[in-house]
């Protein structure tokens, strides 16, 4: 079985069995070391302030500063106060902690700043192998930082007489439970799926695969092959064929999930159940109308091209920065899933403009006009703050569908954003057992 893990977690502390969690480990292990973090300046611990006014200070905490993006108050094992320590921060968190107007204002999103306060973050940073971490309740972003390309493999398809090489990684768990199929979103890779896999062992088989032209499946060799909605169900369906799959739950994130949807319009024998995470809806919504303006491809063609050259890095890291903390808001971004996802783009330059191929194969007009024709029962899971995709978009779907007396429910997450395979991925296991058991 896959191991969507490593040594270096994050968590977040503001719930009691996290604590707890975080405390069992110490005590089991003499070489952990612990980091409460605080993205960037956002929570000087040295300035808490709770309620009714008393401070809180953790004197036991050294500040070890890094790079301008993190600042960590590092936690040593061995301190007889480091629980106690975690318990007063957790508490001034939960009273909506009042932070010193003097200090700097956070960058929305990278820097933790957001409508809803500063989020506390810790890591449990374990030495050697181990596979503890699978018993964390994560529920943050960056839960699980190994990447599953670890275990990926190449897989060749030939849908239409066109050879494609996936990566694809496939986890197989004892039982006879569902087997599911995810997809990844638009940009986006099967890593997305890193912090939900341990979390679907009761799957008798999950797998997650890159879809053509993003993260390590290079774009097909011939530039007209489709990318419609249609013509990626259609690779998905050939994957699920030489897995030996006749039936099957879907997983869709985003773009996956229209093309989730289109894989259930166009074998609804095949598709058992359908949850769709921040999915597409009707009409486009901003980020797709603006890549379907005529000469956006060729510019982001040219753009792709230039990432080689000295300075490409940077500018990429520059442009990803923004796009990054709009995905994950309200969740505060760490430095580490910024290199990550720079590094996966530097690898994969063909992803920018199979960004665009994607957005202009009319999606969302595609996703209105099969609505009503999949039959499988489905759930749409949408965050509330979510910025990328509102939730108004897939609503319209939703009821597209039960107008016409399809099975389909629709559930807000309250104080979610759009990356949720990442921020909730408990939460959208949890969802998801509870679909398969009730229908």
């Amino acid at each position: 079985m896959v191991q969507a893990l490593e040594a270096l977690a994050y968590v977040t502390v503001c719930e009691p069995s996290n604590l707890n969690w975080i405390a069992r480990r110490l005590r089991a292990r003499s070489d952990a070391t612990m980091r409460l973090a605080t993205s960037s300046l956002s929570l000087p611990v040295r300035k808490l302030q709770v309620g009714n006014g008393a401070h809180r200070t953790a004197n036991s905490v050294r500040i070890h500063s890094h790079d301008e993006d993190e600042q960590r108050l590092r936690l040593r094992n061995g301190q007889q106060d480091v629980v106690e320590t975690l318990r007063k921060l957790c508490t001034a968190h939960a009273d909506r902690t009042r932070i010193a107007r003097s200090r700097p204002r956070p960058r929305p999103g990278i820097d933790g700043g957001s409508r809803h306060g500063a989020r506390l973050l810790l890591s449990v940073e374990l030495r050697g192998d181990d596979s503890c971490l699978s018993s964390c309740p994560c529920v943050s972003y960056g839960t699980c930082m190994k990447s599953l390309y670890d275990e990926a493999e190449s897989v060749v398809l030939s849908p239409d007489s066109t050879p494609l090489s996936l990566s694809t990684v496939r986890v197989k768990n004892p039982g006879d439970g569902p087997r599911v199929l995810l997809l990844h979103g638009n940009p986006g890779t099967l890593d997305d799926f890193a912090s939900l896999i341990p979390h679907l062992s009761f799957a008798s088989e999950v797998v997650a695969f890159d879809l053509p032209g993003f993260g390590k499946s290079p774009p097909p060799v011939h530039a007209d092959t489709p990318f419609s909605l249609a013509g990626l169900a259609k690779v998905a369906l050939s994957l699920a064929d030489q897995m030996g799959w006749q039936r099957f739950d879907v997983i869709g994130h985003s773009h996956g999930a229209g093309v989730a949807q289109a894989m259930a319009w166009h074998s609804s024998q095949r598709i058992e159940h359908l949850l769709l995470l921040g999915s597409l809806g009707y009409p486009a919504h901003a980020a797709y109308r603006q890549m379907a303006i005529p000469g956006v491809r060729l510019a982001m063609s040219a753009m792709a091209a230039c990432l080689s050259l000295p300075g490409g890095r940077a500018w990429l890291k520059s442009m990803q920065r923004g796009i990054v903390a709009t995905a994950y808001f309200p969740e505060a971004v760490s430095a580490e899933r910024l290199e990550r996802d720079v590094d996966t783009m530097m690898s994969a330059p063909w992803t920018l403009p199979t960004m665009a191929r994607l957005a202009l194969s009319k999606p969302c007009a595609d996703l209105a006009a099969h609505a009503a024709s999949i039959d499988a029962p489905t759930l749409f899971l949408h965050g509330s703050s979510d910025r990328l995709v509102s939730a108004h978009y897939p609503r319209a779907v939703h009821e597209l569908r039960v107008r016409a007396g399809r099975p389909s429910s629709f559930e807000l997450l309250s104080d979610a954003g759009h990356m949720l395979p990442i921020t909730h991925a408990e939460h959208v296991a949890s969802r998801y057992r509870e679909m398969i058991a009730s229908t």
